[in-house]
């Protein structure tokens, strides 16, 4: 059975929302009361004393775990009669499986660095000792954080290098086959579940499940399912996906190798592609080139080509001499003319058609002289200040429930205001997301209790609310990244 929302195990993690449930256990995000930040607690369940003893030595050795492309574990507990529990950091941003839904195919010159940052997560964990396994790689377990980095989430206690096959027999269409019970699990099941997941994502398709390739469905080909993959990696999701380990890559290092030269060539031909051809420049007309002088040698070639020495020149100007005398007596010329302008006296009338600007003899402030000129504004603006919301004496520290919505000021159980700067009425809907129902509204300064969320929906952070002067109940959304609505009570 599942934790229930506002749940608190052993006095220091709150549960704020179930993620996801399946038959290993349970996924929560929750509150460290101790550090006020955002956790996900996963939650096991193993029976006798030899699997319980297991699960602590495993997660003690997950919590040392340090590398860029891992989520942190950071503390793990077991409760009796209820079940074992590893603290993980809360990763904002999408994971892959999201970004597949959302947007369909993954480009592969977008794929290939984001996979090579997987594989450095993965070679730091398999050359642990023991070598640490993480047996759940799949697009849902890779998140993209709001930098950019890529994130390996969703590992367990439990993933050691695996001494005795069988261990753990939950299939999916991302799992080897020797994750089903026939073989030893090692860094190259890992392997093999990377490039299924980058199958997905290139394709769209998920491939059948090792059970059913064992059974002789065949893998179509990548390329067959989406013409754009280029046969290089083709080939190298087909090898990483062998069904025997020994045929596939066999550590994390020659799979990255193999990527980086994939991503070298990618590169390399778009770059191809940006760099026009000879062929393709247009020539220049023949009337828009400026003729030399026949004074000078000639440059012509026989075979009709450019010489060498002039390639990619610009075109010489050259001026006979009595061109050049009458260019020099135009110069100076205008030169006699511009002092006469310059010295002429004050009483000559100018003309005023176009506006000059006064020199003054006045000196400039030395502050002035040293200072870069700047350009004044013709019309003054007044700019409006985003708004620091500050969370009361007893209002929860900022946090952040939702991946693509601004912080959080309130948790489960806490009062609320709804704010009256601006003064706007909240509306109150049936579920999280502006498309349910409306069952009414909060005005400015109603009082209302927090019974239930967060929700993420619409880029907003919603709750489930209860107002203290109607007892209206629904869900509001706490605001946007200029202002929040909702604004705690002490």
């Amino acid at each position: 059975m599942s934790l229930t929302q506002g749940t608190v195990l052993i006095n220091r993690y709150q549960v704020a929302k179930l993620l996801k449930q399946g038959a290993p256990g349970a996924v929560y995000r929750a509150w460290d009361l101790s550090l006020n930040i955002a956790v996900i607690l996963k939650e096991t369940s193993v029976s006798g004393l030899e699997a319980q003893d297991a699960f602590r030595s495993e997660a003690l050795m997950l919590t040392k775990l340090n590398h860029p492309n891992l989520a942190r574990v950071t503390d793990y507990f077991s409760i009796p009669n209820e079940g074992q529990y590893l603290v993980m950091a809360y990763i904002q941003g999408d994971d892959l499986d999201a970004m597949l839904a959302r947007g369909g195919v993954l480009p592969e010159n977008q794929l290939i660095p984001w996979s090579i940052q997987v594989l450095n997560a993965l070679e730091y964990m398999h050359n642990q000792q023991p070598p640490v396994i993480h047996r759940d790689i799949k697009p849902a377990n890779i998140k993209i954080d709001p930098r950019g980095n890529v994130i390996l989430v969703g590992f367990e206690a439990g993933k050691c290098a695996d001494p005795a096959p069988g261990r753990n027999a939950d299939k999916n269409c991302f799992q080897p086959p020797e994750q089903g019970g026939k073989g030893r699990i090692d860094a190259r099941s890992d392997i093999y579940a990377l490039g299924a997941t980058l199958y997905t994502l290139l394709t769209g398709i998920e491939p059948p499940e090792a059970v059913k390739r064992q059974s002789g469905q065949p893998l179509p080909s990548p390329r067959s399912l989406n013409g754009s993959i280029s046969p290089r990696i083709d080939a190298a999701l087909v090898k990483a996906m062998q069904m025997a380990p020994d045929k596939r890559f066999q550590h994390a290092l020659e799979m990255k190798q193999a990527l980086l030269s994939l991503a070298a060539v990618t590169a390399d031909h778009h770059a191809a592609a940006r760099t026009p051809h000879l062929a393709e420049v247009p020539p220049v007309p023949a009337d828009a080139i400026i003729p030399q002088s026949t004074d000078g040698p000639s440059h012509a070639v026989a075979s009709g080509k450019p010489d060498a020495a002039e390639r990619g020149s610009p075109p010489k100007l050259v001026l006979s001499r009595p061109v050049a005398t009458a260019v020099l007596l135009l110069l100076a010329a205008a030169v006699v003319t511009g002092m006469l302008l310059i010295n002429r006296p004050a009483s000559v009338p100018m003309d005023h058609s176009t506006p000059t600007r006064q020199a003054t003899s006045s000196p400039l402030p030395a502050s002035a002289t040293a200072a870069a000129p700047t350009r004044t504004p013709t019309k003054a603006r007044t700019l409006t200040p985003t708004p620091v919301f500050t969370a009361t004496a007893t209002a929860q520290p900022t946090w952040y429930p939702c991946a693509d919505a601004p912080p959080s000021q309130l948790n489960v159980g806490m009062r609320a205001h709804v704010s009256l700067d601006p003064a706007l009425a909240n509306n109150v809907r049936a579920s999280a997301g502006k498309s349910f129902q409306l069952l009414g509204k909060i005005q400015p300064g109603e009082t209302v209790r927090i019974v239930n969320g967060p929700d993420c929906a619409d880029t907003w952070v919603w709750w489930r609310i209860r107002s203290e002067s109607s007892g209206l109940e629904g869900w509001t959304a706490e605001g946007d990244f200029e202002d929040h609505w909702l604004v705690p009570l002490p």
